[in-house]
């Protein structure tokens, strides 16, 4: 299609549009959260049924886009355009027909899936939301071809519209219905989700219709090959991709399933009432993990550039090439992750109140689930590594590691009184560090990795530490002055943001060359210069 953008060009576009996905979020969260009669209650609702369509999704459709993007890539390597157009064509038809089956499926069976979980409030969020899980199978197929070409712009632009048009309809609908009661507001809610896919999928489809003629001329210029893979053969092959990635999805929500299916009944243990164990729910999944799950929307840009730059370079032998995006990635997730766990756990009652003014309960588990960024994050940079690789069953087995211990956490802590959610919240933490610790070991004995511990932990961690203090006493101070939890809260956080960019460069943890990669990087190098704050780096030449 269009030329190959630079690795570190699509993650920023791929970060950049997942950044204004998540403010897009929040800000349909916040006025839901804040609308009078839906609130903490309706969040759980809500909740309740989007997690089990995330389980769904898991199953049927997530392990496909990198499945497709990785076969696209190291066909593409070669000059087989072709062939990759038949895996484009194979996995449309594939797609649609479980894409079909599933949102059927989902859709009968609302009524049995809500009482099993035993939250029967929650069976017309489910009914609502089943048809978005075709249209989301489709759109999997777009995106995993244009990221195998390794064309990020076709996946970065769905994503917005797909959450502005969510965003509308899902306050719109929510608040047409509340007077029809909470649990058709929250239906009304989750159907927004499933218009935001229908408009996504028609703006794929078009792009791609547009770009058919550019499309044809790569088709006709292409390498011929005397042997091409059977449809037989590509359905196999993405059957052994995508499966390990699918299960791996799997269990990266089984840790919010897990609390969905055991938070309710374990709190009932510790002494709260159905209301009071869905409110404290809302708060956990409508506010905590939703903030939390913010800064993670980097992590899943390195993972999806990952897996078809890492597949292409290790088709045509390069590993170094593999290495260097491999090194550069993990730094990348440190460099990010640990300010974004500390600043948020500093801020956390703050943010709250600026966010949530007429529903900000939940600080302090806002300040514990903080601490999953950082592991959250080193589990999706990692796992994109190694389905890169060619090893897409570890993050999967990695992942079922760690929902054990949380599985085993939840039941032991969340029935104490005194801890009882906060439980779920520990375990998620022990889940993720598990997780990352273990596809860690199996990457470095997989390829050397061009990585520093010093630099790779140490500086971003006593730089994050440095702005975590700082921000607890600027915003100290700046409410103190001003009284305005707004004015106070967005200056600390940008104050925050300096004083961790400047302890970083003072520390000598990003280098000349870092920063060279990315775009307006050798502008960016220029004015650091003049100010002696930049390092000439280590790392070897070349475009990423």
């Amino acid at each position: 299609m269009r030329e190959k953008q630079s690795f570190l060009k699509g993650v920023v576009l791929l970060a950049a549009a997942g950044f204004i996905v998540k403010i897009v979020g929040f800000i349909y969260r916040v006025i839901l959260t804040n609308l009078n009669g839906y609130g903490d209650e309706g969040n759980g609702i809500y909740g309740a049924g989007y997690q089990v369509y995330l389980v769904l999704y898991s199953l049927s459709t997530t392990g496909f886009p990198a499945a497709i993007s990785k076969m696209v890539a190291e066909k593409t390597a070669f000059g087989d355009w072709r062939g990759a157009h038949k895996i484009f064509k194979v996995s449309f038809w594939l797609l649609f027909t479980i894409g079909s089956v599933v949102s059927i499926l989902f859709f009968m069976g609302a009524e049995y899936i809500a009482n099993l979980i035993s939250n029967p409030r929650a069976v017309y969020t489910m009914a609502a939301i089943a048809p978005a899980i075709f249209f989301t199978a489709l759109m999997a197929v777009y995106r995993g071809y244009f990221q195998g070409m390794q064309d990020m712009t076709p996946q970065a632009g769905s994503q917005i519209i797909e959450q502005v048009a969510k965003m509308i309809f899902t306050i719109l609908l929510a608040y047409l219905l509340l007077p029809y009661g909470v649990e058709m507001a929250a239906a009304g809610a989750t159907a927004g989700t499933t218009i935001g896919a229908a408009i996504a999928l028609i703006y794929l489809v078009i792009l791609y219709k547009k770009r058919m003629p550019e499309l044809r001329g790569k088709l006709k210029s292409g390498r011929t090959f005397k042997t091409r893979d059977s449809s037989f053969v590509i359905v196999k092959n993405l059957a052994s991709i995508s499966i390990p990635i699918s299960f791996g999805a799997l269990i990266l929500t089984v840790a919010n399933i897990i609390d969905l299916g055991t938070v309710m009944n374990q709190l009932a243990k510790a002494g709260f009432d159905s209301k009071s164990a869905n409110q404290l729910y809302g708060i956990l999944t409508g506010k905590c993990y939703v903030l939390a799950h913010f800064p993670v929307s980097i992590f899943v840009a390195l993972a999806t550039g990952l897996v078809p730059a890492i597949s292409a370079a290790v088709a045509v032998k390069n590993y170094r090439s593999a290495s260097e995006k491999v090194s550069v990635s993990l730094r990348i997730t440190t460099l990010l992750g640990l300010p974004a766990s500390i600043g948020m756990a500093v801020l956390a009652e703050p943010i709250l109140k600026m966010l949530f003014p007429g529903s900000s309960e939940g600080a302090y588990l806002l300040t514990l689930s903080a601490f999953t960024i950082i592991f959250s994050g080193l589990t999706q940079t990692l796992s994109g590594i190694l389905q890169g690789l060619g090893k897409a069953l570890v993050p999967a087995l990695s992942l079922f590691a760690g929902a054990i211990v949380k599985l085993v956490i939840n039941f032991t802590l969340v029935p104490m009184p005194h801890i009882n959610i906060k439980g779920a919240v520990y375990g998620t933490i022990a889940c993720y560090m598990v997780s990352s610790a273990i596809n860690y070991f199996v990457l470095k004995r997989n390829l050397k990795l061009n990585l520093s511990i010093y630099d790779f932990i140490m500086k971003p961690a006593a730089a994050s530490i440095f702005m975590g203090i700082s921000a607890y006493y600027v915003h100290l101070y700046l409410f103190g002055l001003t009284c305005n939890i707004y004015i106070s809260t967005l200056t600390t956080i940008f104050i925050a943001v300096v004083v961790f960019a400047l302890s970083i460069l003072l520390l000598g943890g990003v280098s000349e060359q870092d920063i060279a990669m990315l775009p307006f990087g050798h502008d960016i190098n220029k004015l650091l210069k003049r100010t002696k704050l930049i390092r000439r780096g280590t790392y070897a030449k070349g475009k990423i």
